[in-house]
């Protein structure tokens, strides 16, 4: 049992480093993939706590995709969550998510366009396919 609990950890924080890394910014499907692997990982843990902090990594993506609604979705779900376990570490991640997907909102708003005169000038809303 506590072989499978080292080994679940560990590639849970493979999947982890992957999907928010390098994947979360230029393969959205690859990240969305890795979220989900990460989340049944955590369900599998037993690790509410864990699985939450996943599900901001799936509204990262939906932020990156311009699927602001069901980011805000996700975000109100784990902030309800933080709010009720008292885990105030997730609710700062969780504001910090939202900070950053008022700031893509804005740069989609300028049609992506800014140049560098901002500190906003390396957020794009990316497409794939």
């Amino acid at each position: 049992m506590e072989s499978t609990h080292v080994k679940l950890r560990t590639l849970s924080a493979y999947v982890s480093t992957l999907g928010g890394g390098y994947f979360c910014c230029r393969y959205l499907t690859h990240s969305d993939y890795l979220a989900k692997l990460g989340k049944k990982i955590m369900d599998q843990l037993g690790d509410e706590g864990g699985g939450m902090r996943v599900k901001v990594n799936e509204a990262y993506g939906n932020i990156h995709k311009g699927k602001f609604g069901k980011a805000e979705g996700i975000l109100r779900e784990v902030e309800g969550w933080a709010g009720r376990e008292g885990d105030g570490e997730l609710g700062d991640i969780v504001k910090a998510a939202k900070k950053f997907m008022g700031d893509v909102r804005r740069v989609g708003e300028r049609g992506g366009r800014g140049g560098t005169e901002d500190e906003l000038y390396r957020i794009r809303i990316v497409r794939e396919g």
